[in-house]
């Protein structure tokens, strides 16, 4: 605080100081930041010197910077090139399925009155999640229907659209969609093999007799249109989603009607959905609050924003020369001072 208070805001982001087991050193934009190991901290002993993280936005070249030995440690790895790295005798590669991001279908019902709830309903059951998993993911995931990680608080397995494409049917002859009217779909480079989850997406909409177009578009200009609520977004997009353990922030963020980024603040029971965030962040007995928070799961599954689709496991991988377990419930790396050094 002392120090925040001497230099002011600017001096402080470019030079911070804090009280855990690293020093802050040097950073470049775009680039690197290096930290130094605090000898002899009260709290953590750290087997290493120096810890320089890297920013390597493309997966093949973290991939190829770990084969050459640049990189020691990396994650965000696609299934199908798993197979590969473990044919390196040098790297080892480890996953953890308990965590935090799922993928979904999200929409913008709010900003399209021409559609309803049951739209989405139709396209819940038009999807065959399983497969996605299975053929796209190479079975390193697991389907979802429920608006929440595996391990959210309040997230509950009974909760399952089935995949029935009668049903999807049916619901869309119920939504008041004009059949052949064209809906946009985009998407970002949000996960691995994104493009071909839309494509299938694409197809199993289609199915139903759903004409869905696809567009890729750039993180920042989807941003840019969510923001201003431009309809060139797209009136569904796939989207990942990593948010906490905890689902406060997101129930206040995406669910509440006056959310910031709240896409559908015109369902029939909003003021339900309203009060009951309001009183699971207020609720204090931890078994009343699990009961809340299932009750808005609830609400939410009958009339959804979005369609759940899939987690996928965070797939990592590392010079043999050290050994790091990813937490769970971690959505990026984290207590990287207790990374080993085996050799």
């Amino acid at each position: 605080k002392q120090y925040y208070e001497k230099v002011g805001r600017e001096k402080f982001r470019k030079h911070p100081v804090g009280s855990g087991p690293f020093r802050f050193v040097e950073s470049k934009t775009d680039g690197y930041i290096l930290l130094e190991t605090v000898k002899d901290h009260h709290d953590y002993k750290v087997a290493f010197n120096t810890l320089r993280m890297i920013l390597a936005a493309d997966e093949m070249t973290r991939i190829s910077m770990l084969q050459a030995g640049e990189l020691d440690l990396i994650h965000g790895i696609s299934p199908h090139n798993i197979k590969e790295l473990k044919k390196n005798s040098k790297i080892r590669v480890k996953e953890n399925s308990m965590t935090l991001g799922f993928k979904q279908l999200s929409t913008k019902l709010s900003w399209f009155p021409e559609y309803n709830s049951k739209l989405i309903l139709a396209m819940a059951h038009a999807i065959n999640r399983k497969e996605l998993v299975d053929k796209l993911y190479l079975g390193h995931g697991y389907p979802l229907s429920l608006w929440a990680s595996k391990i959210e608080l309040g997230y509950d397995p009974k909760y399952e659209y089935e995949y029935d494409p009668e049903k999807a049917k049916r619901l869309l002859k119920e939504s008041g969609y004009k059949p052949g009217s064209e809906i946009l779909m985009t998407y970002t480079k949000i996960m691995p093999n994104v493009g071909a989850t839309a494509s299938a997406i694409q197809k199993y909409l289609s199915n139903i007799g759903m004409n869905v177009k696809i567009r890729e578009l750039e993180r920042g200009t989807y941003v840019t249109y969510f923001r201003n609520k431009d309809k060139r977004v797209g009136f569904m997009s796939l989207s990942g989603t990593a948010w906490a353990e905890d689902p406060h922030s997101r129930f206040m963020a995406q669910l509440r009607s006056d959310g910031y980024i709240c896409p559908y603040w015109t369902r029939h029971n909003q003021k339900e959905m309203d009060d009951l965030i309001d009183q699971q962040a207020q609720e204090m007995d931890f078994p009343k609050r699990i009961k809340l928070i299932k009750k808005i799961r609830d609400i939410n599954f009958k009339d959804p924003v979005s369609v759940p689709l899939f987690g996928t496991n965070i797939i990592y991988a590392m010079n043999k020369r050290i050994d790091y377990t990813w937490p769970d419930a971690a959505p990026h790396f984290i207590g990287l001072y207790y990374i080993k050094i085996m050799e």
